[in-house]
């Protein structure tokens, strides 16, 4: 895991690690405490990940908090990848379809 963390990650990380699977942090409740806007805290949860942190969350639990245990990092992996296969899929089916659309170069 990369530690090189900016203040800012490292605050949003910290607040985060304060929820749980019982009491997760909304993203709402993440941008008043960071004093941060909801598209740069979703960008901080996106670079999070990317450096390893389990940060978990889904539509389920209407928040984030750092899995604990396997079992709750399997569930949120599974979401995710379902979500991100539907993504594919569309893509998918909107690069088939250019009748009566602008064509697509490249």
């Amino acid at each position: 895991m990369d530690k090189n963390l900016t203040p800012t990650e490292e605050l949003v990380l910290k607040l985060i690690k304060q929820g749980t699977a019982n009491h997760p942090i909304t993203r709402r409740e993440l941008c008043f405490r960071a004093n941060l806007k909801d598209s740069f805290v979703r960008e901080i949860i996106g670079k999070l990940r990317d450096k390893g942190y389990r940060v978990v969350g889904s539509a389920t639990t209407k928040g984030y908090y750092i899995a604990r245990s396997e079992k709750q990092y399997k569930e949120f992996r599974e979401e995710y990848y379902r979500k991100a296969m539907t993504y594919l899929k569309r893509i998918s089916a909107m690069d088939g379809q250019t009748e009566g659309q602008v064509a697509m170069n490249g």
